[in-house]
C-alpha cells in the first residue's frame, strides 16, 4: 500500500513539476513571455493551479506535527512575497519541497530533464526562424560581445544548458563516463563563446568534472571536520554577501573583489539597498525607486534580504541547510554538490529563487528506497 502511494505521488510530481518548467523558462526566461499574447495570464493561471495541487500533496503525506507547523511559517513567509510583490518565486520553491515526501526524485528530474531539453530547443528554433530575437549585449568596460539567441539575457541561456548537464548527470549518473564529461566540457566552451557567462561556465565546468570524481569514489564530503561547513553554507555566503554589501567601500580589496565576481555591480546593490532604507523584515516593493532600466539585484541573498525582506532571507537559508543536512545523512553526494554549486551561483545570480533551476526542491523528502538506483 505505502509503495502505491508513493507511486502515485512520484507519477503526479513528475507531471507538474516539468509543465512548471517547461512554462516558467518559456515565460520568464525567453522572449517568448512578450510574443506570445496571453502567456503571462496563463502562466498564472497554471502556477494558481499547481500551488493548489501541492497543498493537497504535501496534506496527503501525513505530515507529522513539526512538518506541519514548518510548512505553514514558510507558506506564510512566502505568502507575503506572493501579495506584496506579486512573486510567487518563494511560496512554490517552498510548496514543492514540502510536496516531495516519499517521491522518487530521479523519476521527477527524468521528465524534468526532458522539458527542459524541449524548452531549450523551442527557443533556439524560435529564434532561427525569426519570431524570436538575438539581443547583442557588451560585457561591461570591454567589447565582447553577448548574444541571447532568443533568451531575456545571455546567462540565461547558459544557466539553462548548465542545469540540464546536471539533471541529465543526476539522471544517468551510473551510466556517466570520461567521453560524456569531455563532450559537456566542450559544450560549455561553445555556450561559453556565445554568452559570455563567466560564473555559469566555471560552475558547469565544475559540475561535470566533479561528478566524474564522484563517479569513481573520491570525494571529501566524508570529512567530518567540513560537516558544519557544509551544512551553514547557505548562512556563509548569505553573511558574505551583506558583509561586502556594507564593508566593500571604493578602493578596498573586498569592493575589488566582489565587483569583479559580480560584473561590477555591487554599487547598483549598494543603491538598492540605501533607497529602501535599509533592512526589513517583511516584503518590500523596491524596483520603483530605482529608475535605471535592465538593472537588478545579481545576488539571490543581497536580494532575498533587501526585496523579500530578511525573514525570507533566514527561512530560505535554513531550508536550504536541511537539504544540505539529508544529502550528507543519506550520502547523497552527488546533490549535494549541484545544490553547493548552485547556492554559489547565487553570489552573482538571483533566479537561483525560481523553482526550475534549483531542481533540487524536488528531492526535500528524500525517498531512501532509491538511493541505490543511483549508482552510488
Amino acid at each position: 500500500m505505502i509503495q502505491t502511494v508513493v507511486n502515485k505521488r512520484t507519477k503526479l510530481l513528475a507531471v507538474i513539476f516539468p509543465v512548471y518548467s517547461f512554462f516558467g523558462i518559456l515565460y520568464a526566461w525567453s522572449q517568448y513571455g512578450t510574443v506570445v499574447p496571453h502567456l503571462r495570464a496563463f502562466f498564472q493561471l497554471l502556477q494558481g493551479i499547481i500551488a493548489v495541487i501541492l497543498g493537497l500533496m504535501f496534506v496527503d503525506s501525513s505530515p507529522k506535527f513539526n512538518s506541519i507547523l514548518s510548512y505553514l511559517t514558510c507558506v506564510f513567509i512566502g505568502s507575503l512575497s506572493l501579495i506584496k510583490l506579486h512573486d510567487p518565486r518563494l511560496i512554490l520553491f517552498f510548496m514543492f519541497s514540502f510536496a516531495s515526501i516519499g517521491v522518487n526524485y530521479i523519476q521527477v528530474l527524468k521528465n524534468d530533464l526532458y522539458v527542459k531539453v524541449l524548452a531549450l530547443f523551442v527557443i533556439l528554433i524560435g529564434y532561427l526562424i525569426g519570431v524570436l530575437q538575438n539581443v547583442t549585449l557588451f560585457r561591461a568596460n570591454s567589447d565582447v560581445i553577448r548574444n541571447t539567441y532568443g533568451f531575456n539575457h545571455p546567462n540565461f541561456l547558459s544557466m539553462l544548458v548548465m542545469i540540464i548537464m546536471m539533471e541529465f548527470i543526476i539522471v544517468n549518473f551510473k551510466k556517466y563516463n570520461a567521453i560524456t564529461m569531455i563532450i559537456f566540457l566542450f559544450i560549455i566552451v561553445i555556450i561559453k563563446k556565445i554568452t559570455d557567462a563567466r560564473a555559469e561556465a566555471i560552475l558547469s565546468g565544475v559540475a561535470v568534472v566533479s561528478s566524474w570524481f564522484l563517479k569513481n569514489k573520491n570525494n571529501i564530503y566524508k570529512i567530518r571536520i567540513f560537516r558544519w561547513i557544509y551544512i551553514l553554507f547557505p548562512e556563509i555566503l548569505a553573511i558574505f554577501s551583506f558583509y561586502a554589501l556594507i564593508k566593500g567601500k571604493i578602493g578596498t580589496k573586498l569592493y575589488t573583489f566582489f565587483s569583479t565576481v559580480s560584473s561590477g555591480r555591487l554599487d547598483i546593490i549598494q543603491d538598492f539597498y540605501n533607497k529602501s532604507s535599509g533592512i526589513h523584515l517583511w516584503p518590500e516593493y523596491i524596483f520603483n525607486q530605482y529608475k535605471a532600466d535592465g538593472f537588478g539585484i545579481d545576488n539571490a541573498y543581497l536580494y532575498l534580504l533587501i526585496s523579500f525582506g530578511l525573514a525570507s532571507l533566514v527561512v530560505f537559508c535554513i531550508i536550504e541547510s536541511i537539504f544540505i543536512y539529508r544529502y550528507l545523512k543519506y550520502k547523497d553526494y552527488l546533490m549535494l554538490t549541484m545544490l553547493l554549486l548552485i547556492l554559489i551561483l547565487g553570489i552573482v545570480e538571483s533566479p537561483i529563487v525560481y523553482p526550475y533551476l534549483s531542481f533540487y526542491a524536488v528531492s526535500f523528502g528524500i525517498n531512501h528506497n532509491y538511493e541505490k538506483s543511483k549508482g552510488y
